[in-house]
């Protein structure tokens, strides 16, 4: 008795498992068709190309085409993707001129 029920709870189980497998497969193709699917973008991804690409007042934009990725005024390097920015010194700042200094 112990074989047969063994197999039997074995039938059982591959049966269940097919079940929840084809439900599953199901309900993706009716998601999918009706478009209650999640969105292209996540909205946390969204929110944060919205912030990459809207300029604020006195940011410094990436010269390299392939990033074009805004940055704070006292940048130097891209944050996106390293390249050096342009030096553009803040209107704030007072350039001095720089002293040599000469050793003995």
């Amino acid at each position: 008795m112990s074989v047969v029920a063994g197999i039997f709870i074995a039938i059982v189980v591959i049966f269940v498992t097919a079940f929840l497998f084809i439900g599953w497969i199901g309900v993706t193709i009716i998601r999918a068709i009706v478009g209650l699917a999640k969105p292209a973008v996540p909205p946390r991804l969204a929110r944060v190309m919205k912030e990459r690409f809207t300029s604020r007042p006195g940011q410094v934009r990436c010269s390299r085409e392939t990033c074009r990725n805004f940055n704070p005024p006292a940048a130097r390097f891209c944050r996106c993707c390293g390249a050096v920015l342009e030096a553009q010194p803040a209107k704030w700042q007072i350039r001095r001129p720089i002293q040599k200094r000469m050793w003995a």
